[in-house]
């Protein structure tokens, strides 16, 4: 995961004791955390750094994909090539 961030320039700024979340800065001061969690599912967050108020058009197309609202979102499906495993790493 390391290698894959600092190589977009990221910088780490920390990482977690068992290896499953790290904490990077962008170049233009957005903070990204990845933690690997239920299932070896990453899970995303990103802050922003502090922005000027500006007017936001509403949307002008209706969203895309299914609509899982009060139903059981399905779990992951989609293999890559960097950050799938076939098979757990050794312990």
């Amino acid at each position: 995961m390391e290698r894959h961030w600092t190589g977009l320039g990221y910088t780490l700024r920390a990482t977690s004791r068992d290896g499953r979340a790290a904490y990077f800065v962008t170049p233009d001061g957005f903070q990204l955390s990845v933690v690997v969690g239920w299932k070896d599912q990453p899970h995303f967050r990103v802050t922003t750094p502090p922005a000027e108020p500006s007017e936001v058009a509403l949307p002008t197309t209706p969203p895309h994909g299914p609509d899982y609202r009060h139903k059981e979102v399905p779990e992951p499906d989609q293999f890559h090539p960097f950050w799938s495993l076939r098979e757990a790493p050794p312990t």
